[in-house]
């Protein structure tokens, strides 16, 4: 029986068969942990069957895989990069420990009757890369999911599975409700910044205006969440110093902090082995190390800890070695490779895409030399480049294509060199 199919039943397993499956899930082949994702997703109660993907999710933000867009994971996408491991979590960190998010889904459901019925059938068949329904589903979802859960006294039936003491549900229902309180503004934001908006601070301080005496857990929490999502993350932290809303001996101090050990553990852990930038898809790697380089930058200040700015100079090398690992592996696996197996006669979009890829790749080396300045990545494109110039005439690419991909990988000027020799 393969590790697939014996993970269907993960429902009756002990904990020492658990944690043996969990040994041969970590090595198992792309295609059976995408299976295995598949069964778990398809379970109408996921119960233990969650605990069998936990070890496996730095592997599943490499792999991509496109997850149903489900009632619970709808709710807790504005919480993305503060959810952890139920272990992980500690009373008053600004997180959201994993195992808690079912039964808070189930019972926010209940509460909501025909208005949750309705947005399961909006995204029903839907996965998370729909985000035009994510958008649409969530503005009808979180302000009526923050309202139930500001009013709840008493934790849903459910609560149990959580593992978690039932004093600990009215605190966290409570942070949960701020946060979805501002999801939309804070969905909003970071949609902009994906499309290249250049956001100013206070937009994104103005997410931070509430009574963190009242809820500093909820104030660290959206803290970790703008300094995780935001390409201007760095500008926000020194303006919040600035301005005084973090001082040195406040309550918002010390959530400050505890949002940035968190953001510095989901960056340690964000790609696995391979590091941060190792599963990210070559079209987003570039703008991916100029965020997290711009946040570590905002992050490495007098302010910080000896511990901190530790972690932070540790964190930029492994950015580094990541950077080369996912430069190499995309110039050899997704430019070269596909380069090799064109035949005469090269479709134009075969080539539109080479040409994409091979931009992704100056971005990405552009983006390291910040890190590096003599890594040798642009070494490598100008080989690249160089093996394009010396193709055949008669090829699968045009003059006028290897030129443009010398351009793109070489610069103008070695483009014009090669067109110059050419005629």
């Amino acid at each position: 029986m393969s590790v697939a199919d014996r993970s269907v039943g993960a429902h009756g397993v002990d904990r020492k068969s658990l944690k043996e499956l969990n040994r041969e899930l970590t090595q198992a082949r792309d295609s059976q942990i995408s299976r295995v994702v598949a069964m778990v997703d398809a379970l109408p109660v996921r119960g233990v069957a969650d605990h069998l993907i936990e070890p496996l999710r730095p592997r599943l933000a490499q792999l991509r895989l496109a997850r149903p867009l489900r009632f619970c994971r709808l709710l807790f996408t504005p919480f993305d990069p503060v959810i952890v491991a139920g272990p992980k979590w500690r009373p008053g960190s600004p997180s959201i420990p994993r195992t808690a998010l079912d039964p808070i889904a189930e019972g926010v459901r209940t509460e909501l009757g025909p208005l949750a019925m309705e947005i399961e059938a909006a995204i029903a068949g839907k996965t998370v890369a729909d985000t035009a329904v994510i958008a649409d589903a969530g503005v009808r979802l979180w302000g009526e999911a923050a309202r139930v859960l500001a009013n709840a006294e008493a934790p849903p039936p459910q609560w149990a599975q959580s593992g978690l003491p039932v004093a600990v549900y009215r605190a966290l229902s409570r942070s949960i409700s701020v946060v979805l309180a501002k999801a939309t503004h804070l969905h909003d934001l970071v949609q902009k910044a994906g499309h290249g908006a250049q956001l100013k601070p206070a937009d994104a301080l103005r997410l931070l205006d509430i009574d963190a005496g009242h809820n500093p857990d909820a104030w660290g929490m959206l803290l970790a969440l703008l300094l995780s999502r935001l390409p201007q993350a760095d500008g926000v932290l020194r303006t919040a110093i600035s301005t005084g809303l973090i001082g040195p001996n406040s309550i918002m101090r010390t959530a400050a902090e505890q949002a940035i050990d968190g953001v510095l553990g989901g960056l340690e852990a964000q790609g696995g082995l391979g590091g941060p930038i190792f599963g990210s898809e070559l079209s987003q790697a570039g703008p991916e190390v100029f965020r997290i380089l711009a946040l570590l930058q905002g992050l490495d200040s007098d302010q910080l800890s000896g511990d901190r700015r530790r972690r932070v100079h540790e964190l930029r090398q492994r950015v580094e070695a990541s950077c080369r690992t996912r430069f190499e592996a995309g110039l050899t696996g997704e430019f070269i490779a596909p380069l090799m197996l064109l035949r005469p006669g090269a479709d134009a979009a075969e080539v539109t895409r080479l040409e994409d890829i091979a931009r992704d790749l100056r971005r990405l080396e552009a983006a390291a030399r910040k890190l590096n300045a003599r890594n040798g990545l642009e070494a490598q494109l100008i080989r690249a480049a160089e093996e394009i110039g010396g193709m055949k005439p008669d090829g699968a690419l045009t003059l006028a294509d290897r030129v443009r991909l010398v351009e793109i990988l070489a610069g103008p000027d070695t483009a014009l060199a090669m067109l110059d020799a050419a005629g």
